[in-house]
C-alpha cells in the first residue's frame, strides 16, 4: 500500500481534506524535497503545486495513509486535472522515508 503525499488543498485542514478524509485514513505530518508554487499554471491554475527536485528546500504536507486509497485513483486523478501521480521520496519529523505518491503540477514548467 503506496501512501498519497498532499501538499495543497487535498491536505488536513485545507478546503479539500473531505475528499480524502471520507476514504477513511491516518494523517502523518511529513515533507518532500522540491519547489513550491502557491499558484501553478495550466489546468491547475491558481491552486498550489509542486516540481519535485531533491535539491531544492523541504516542502511540508501530509501522508494519507489508507488501504482504501487504491480503489479512489480515478476519482482523485480526475479531480487533479493538471497534475501527475508520481512516486516521491517522503520523510516524518523522526526521520522515517516512504515512498509516496504526489500529485506533481504539469509541464510547462517555470523557467
Amino acid at each position: 500500500m503506496t501512501p498519497l503525499f498532499v501538499y495543497g488543498t487535498l491536505q488536513k485542514g485545507r478546503e479539500n481534506e473531505h475528499l480524502l478524509s471520507r476514504i477513511g485514513g491516518e494523517w502523518i505530518a511529513a515533507t518532500i524535497r522540491g519547489t513550491y508554487y502557491p499558484k501553478a499554471w495550466g489546468l491547475a491554475a491558481d491552486f498550489p503545486g509542486v516540481i519535485l527536485d531533491e535539491q531544492a528546500d523541504d516542502v511540508p504536507g501530509y501522508l494519507f495513509i489508507s488501504p482504501q486509497l487504491a480503489d479512489h485513483w480515478p476519482a482523485l486523478d480526475e479531480f487533479e486535472a493538471g497534475y501527475d501521480r508520481i512516486i516521491t521520496t517522503a520523510t516524518t519529523a523522526d526521520g522515517q522515508r516512504f515512498q509516496a505518491w504526489v500529485y506533481q503540477v504539469q509541464p510547462p514548467f517555470p523557467a
